[in-house]
Formats: C-alpha cells, structure tokens, sequence
C-alpha cells in the first residue's frame, strides 16, 4: 500500500509558472498497540519508521516493512516534541 502511494505521488507533475514540479512524499507508518498507547510514542514510532523509509530509499532499496512497533526507535528530532 504505502509503495502504490508513493508511486502515484512520484509520477503527478504539477504546472507551474511554466514548469512542471515532481511531487514526493515522506510517510511513516505504526501501529496502535498495547504498550504504544499514548500519542507521543505512535508519533515517534511512525517519525521512526519515516526516516528508516527515507534512509532505504537513498540507498536505492525498498525500506523494512514493520507491523509492530510497539517499542520505537526516537527519531532524531523525537525529544522536542
């Protein structure tokens, strides 16, 4: 699912000002579980699983699907929130 998105989104151009801009997307993705039950940790679990995704396709290759992340990695930026 979350490959067809970014596929779609990739290949939308919008015109503007005589150019055409190339859309993409950054999108982290967790579930809800019994030990990931406040809102900061499912936010820091799909932060996590954002740039592990962003991580992989800078190196060219499909990123880890993960089902449960019930124990996030911090993201970078995670401790500001």
């Amino acid at each position: 699912m979350r490959q067809s998105i970014l596929d779609l989104i990739e290949q939308t151009r919008l015109p503007w000002q005589g150019e055409e801009l190339h859309l993409s997307l950054s999108a982290g993705i967790a579930t809800l579980s019994r030990e990931t039950t406040a809102p900061e940790d499912l936010m820091a679990a799909a932060d996590a699983d954002m740039y592990r995704q962003k991580a992989a396709r800078k190196a060219n290759r499909p990123g880890p699907i993960v089902n449960n992340l019930c124990a996030p990695t911090p993201a970078p930026h995670a401790e500001s929130w």
